[in-house]
């Protein structure tokens, strides 16, 4: 809000307040220590202090009121469904879920329990096409600003990341939650093999993300030539970050469904789970390779200056890692998979 009343000033100077900005925390943050809010417009701070405070406790009183009556288990009515009754009953509906349920089952049963809900390929595609709507718009607003490399490529690491962020949350949900609930220790007693439960999980991921992957890779290619021809060059610098971060994004993928899946059969907490895949495969290379940069420092190390040593040194060290971490999940899933699953959770993990 505090950006679309700041574009509405400036860009197309419509007569808006600057006390509208106080609806946000970061206008009483930013303007805090500010010179310019110790004379009269240091009342701007205190509304956005006293706004916010207020605002905060509304939402913590209608919070505790309205609990008190949402937790009831109320059964389904058309009333209380309202417009959801139509989109379940089209989603859900007896002949679709039974063909659907038929399609998974005869490809493998863990992959229609790891998928039974059909929609999810379709939430990755909407947050997709939300980013997309966002880049036309900045596009209509920017223009060629938004062709090039640099554009492109922010534009290209903010979606891996979104997708790696939602991958590492889906790749052992189903596992936690089957073992949990104890239907993993029932799922193992059948003449199900662990093989087909861990590949019956990786196929619901690749229905959920595989062709999303795809448009992904497919925008990475658009940006590296658009961005290349916009510049009238090949960058060489440039054209090599665009394919180690294409080759890393894969492999990231590949290491989060392993390490994922491990981790959240392992677990006791689903959150922990997750935070650990990604600081293992997104914020542990970083960290190796800031340490390389300041032991390299300490020596006087001549290629420190170099945009390719950098490229080239965060790519060897994610990829090592990523190696590391794929190999060691892997084995804990083939070799300790019933093992873990059929004990219970230990307190102290």
């Amino acid at each position: 809000v505090p950006g679309i009343i700041g574009l509405l000033r400036s860009h197309y100077h419509f007569a808006l307040p600057k006390a509208l900005f106080a609806i946000t925390p970061c206008f009483a943050f930013f303007t805090a220590f500010s010179s310019a809010y110790k004379g009269p417009d240091i009342e701007l701070f205190w509304i956005s202090v006293a706004l916010i405070t207020g605002l905060s406790w509304f939402a913590f009183i209608a919070a505790a009121t309205i609990i008190r009556r949402a937790w009831h288990d109320r059964p389904d009515t058309l009333l209380l469904m309202g417009w959801r009754g139509p989109w379940r009953s089209w989603v859900e509906g007896v002949r679709r879920r039974a063909s659907y349920r038929q399609a998974l089952l005869s490809v493998n049963p863990y992959y229609w329990l790891a998928a039974r809900n059909p929609l999810k390929p379709y939430y990755v595609f909407w947050f997709l096409g939300i980013c997309g709507a966002i880049w036309f718009i900045l596009w209509c607003y920017n223009g060629r600003q938004m062709l090039e490399m640099e554009a492109f490529f922010t534009c290209a690491a903010l979606l891996q990341t979104g997708v790696k962020i939602w991958f590492a949350s889906e790749a052992g949900r189903q596992l936690h939650e089957d073992r949990k609930s104890s239907a993993l220790e029932l799922t193992l007693s059948t003449p199900l093999q662990v093989r087909e439960i861990l590949e019956g999980q990786f196929l619901a991921l690749l229905r959920q993300f595989g062709a999303p992957i795809a448009v992904i890779l497919c925008f990475d290619v658009t940006g590296m030539i658009v961005g290349a021809r916009m510049r009238f060059s090949s960058d060489t610098e440039w054209i090599l970050t665009w394919v180690a971060m294409i080759i890393i994004f894969l492999v990231d993928i590949m290491t989060i469904s392993a390490l994922g899946m491990w981790l959240g059969l392992s677990r006791k907490r689903p959150g922990r789970a997750i935070a650990q895949t990604l600081f293992s495969v997104l914020g542990l290379p970083w960290l190796v390779l800031f340490g390389m940069v300041t032991y390299m420092s300490l020596v006087n190390f001549s290629q420190m200056g170099s945009a390719n040593f950098f490229i080239g040194a965060y790519f060897v060290v994610s990829l090592v890692i990523d190696f590391v971490l794929f190999l060691n999940a892997s084995g804990n899933l083939t070799s300790r998979f019933r093992q873990v699953a059929t004990q219970r959770f230990d307190v102290s993990r």
